[in-house]
């Protein structure tokens, strides 16, 4: 019986995706963040005391420069919610203007989830705001939309058990979609299959 029910849940969520891609468009198009001048490497970490403020930092990457593999600038979280989110994933947009970052843990704090950060001028990046998709939890990965925004995976519900879910974001990071998907039972954290 638990089988029947994952096999209809894996069809039906099938089928809320393919009816959002034929009414909006396609909804996976490959965006290609090829940026010939990356001369910044963009590192979103945190305090492992949970401490301080966890904090995006930005490396200079180009291999020609003097300073190469210095640090540059440092942006940390501010406010309630900066301490503790267990830093994971982040995605650039299709424009490379805007880093969206992830909270790992941030559900276990009753936090924010997802931080965007504006990285136009990356010796002076700055912090725009902060989302918690509702229903979700575990900020995964990020796939950078044409024309702004982001898809973001969530791998857990509200309280970080199955099923995740799919939040999508427009260009101006206001959350518009968020889409419930399937348990699969080979699935585990991160994509990479349990087998």
């Amino acid at each position: 019986m638990r089988t029947r029910s994952l096999t209809i849940a894996t069809i039906l969520s099938a089928a809320v995706l393919l009816s959002v891609a034929l009414l909006r468009g396609p909804l996976l198009r490959i965006v290609r963040a090829d940026h010939d001048d990356e001369k910044y490497l963009f590192v979103w970490s945190g305090d492992q005391a949970r401490i301080n403020p966890d904090f995006l930092a930005v490396i200079d990457f180009d291999e020609r420069s003097h300073s190469f593999g210095r640090l540059i600038a440092t942006l940390p979280l501010a406010g309630p919610g900066a301490t503790g989110n267990e830093p994971h994933h982040v995605g650039l947009s299709a424009d490379g203007n805007v880093l969206a970052a992830g909270g790992l843990l941030s559900v276990l704090k009753g936090q924010k989830e997802v931080f965007f950060f504006d990285v136009s001028k990356p010796k002076s990046p700055r912090f725009l705001s902060a989302a918690d998709p509702p229903l979700s939890a575990i900020t995964d990965d990020f796939y950078a939309l044409p024309g702004g925004g982001f898809l973001v995976t969530m791998m857990g519900g509200a309280q970080g058990h199955a099923p995740g879910r799919v939040a999508e974001f427009n260009g101006k990071l206001e959350l518009v979609l968020l889409l419930k998907m399937a348990l699969i039972l080979t699935a585990s954290p991160c994509g990479r299959n349990s087998t």
